[in-house]
C-alpha cells in the first residue's frame, strides 16, 4: 500500500508547488510492514498550517498524543525565572501560530533539519507569562534504525533564531531571553 501524505487547507484548498519525494514504496529486503516519512509531507502541513493563519493549542497536542501535562518545572529547566515567578507544579498553557512564511524541512541522506516560525504563547495562571515570535528557528539532526528497529541519533545543531514580538512578565529582554 502506498499513501501519499499530503496536507492542505481545507478553507482554500490550493494545488502545491511542492512535489512529492520519488522512492521505491518497498524495500524487498526489508521487514513486512515498512513506512517512509519524507520532508514532503512536513513541508505540506508547515504550508497549509501557514496558509490557515490558525493557532495550534499545543498544550492539547501534547496531552491528547503523548499524555502529557506541561508544567512549570518542565518550563523552569530552561527558563528558571519562570519558578522564581509563579512557583513548582503551575500548569503551563502553550499555543502557537505560523507567521511570516512557511516553515521548511529538508531531509537528505546525512542531515534532516527544520527551520520554524513560529509565534508563541505561554500562559500561567490566567497570565501570558511569554509571547514571542521566533523566526528561523532551526534544528538538525540525523537519526537511524538499527536491525531491532531502535531508533537513535544526534542533533548536530539547535537554535531558536531570532526572536521579536517579545513580551513576558519575568523581567527578561529578548537578548537575555534568547541567551
Amino acid at each position: 500500500m502506498n499513501l501519499n501524505g499530503t496536507f492542505f487547507n481545507a478553507e482554500k484548498p490550493t494545488v502545491s508547488p511542492l512535489q512529492p519525494s520519488v522512492f521505491p514504496t518497498r524495500n524487498p529486503n526489508g521487514k513486512t510492514a515498512q513506512g517512509y516519512f519524507t520532508d514532503y509531507v512536513l513541508n505540506t502541513a508547515f504550508e497549509s498550517g501557514y496558509s490557515t493563519g490558525n493557532t495550534l493549542n499545543i498544550t492539547e497536542i501534547l496531552h491528547k498524543f503523548l499524555n502529557l501535562t506541561v508544567t512549570t518545572d518542565n518550563i523552569g529547566v530552561v527558563i528558571p525565572e519562570i519558578l522564581t515567578k509563579y512557583g513548582a507544579g503551575q500548569a503551563v498553557a502553550i499555543s502557537g501560530a505560523f507567521v511570516k512564511a512557511p516553515s521548511s524541512a529538508k531531509f537528505t541522506g546525512d542531515l534532516n533539519t527544520i527551520e520554524l516560525n513560529l509565534a508563541v504563547t505561554v500562559q500561567i495562571a490566567g497570565e501570558t507569562a511569554i509571547q514571542a515570535e521566533f523566526d528561523a528557528a532551526t534544528i538538525a539532526a540525523i537519526f537511524h534504525t538499527d536491525s531491532k528497529s531502535v531508533i537513535t541519533g544526534l542533533i548536530s545543531q539547535a537554535t531558536i533564531g531570532t526572536i521579536s514580538n517579545f513580551q513576558t512578565t519575568l523581567g527578561l529582554d529578548a537578548t537575555a531571553f534568547q541567551t
